[in-house]
């Protein structure tokens, strides 16, 4: 008798345990869906890049940086160094690193990454 009262305390306990489970995994999926973040910020997709004024963008040097350029291609990576009116820029490109430079004068906008 004892062990069918233990059997069926386990029993509702695994099934309790399960429909809990069930229901975080819907709600994160659905949070997830509906372009929810998590705990360690908006989800990539949703987060919006803040804008800075090009003319103060030597502030950013070491910071990840969105460049527009007026050809209309966006440059992105890290801003290494802005010298002699030319921006060096550290990008992903292959399986690695390169640094690519523009003038100044070919950014008309530029966004904090």
């Amino acid at each position: 008798m004892a062990l069918q009262k233990w059997a069926l305390t386990a029993t509702l306990m695994l099934a309790t345990a399960t429909a809990a489970a069930q229901d975080d995994a819907a709600w994160i999926e659905m949070h997830l869906r509906n372009g929810g973040g998590t705990a360690i910020g908006p989800a990539p997709e949703f987060r919006k890049p803040d804008a800075i004024s090009v003319a103060n963008i030597d502030r950013y040097v070491g910071k990840g940086v969105r460049l527009h350029l007026s050809s209309g291609r966006i440059r992105e990576g890290v801003l290494e160094k802005i010298e002699d009116g030319q921006l060096y820029l550290r990008s992903p490109m292959g399986g690695g690193y390169a640094t690519v430079s523009f003038s100044r004068s070919q950014v008309v906008k530029a966004e904090l990454e």
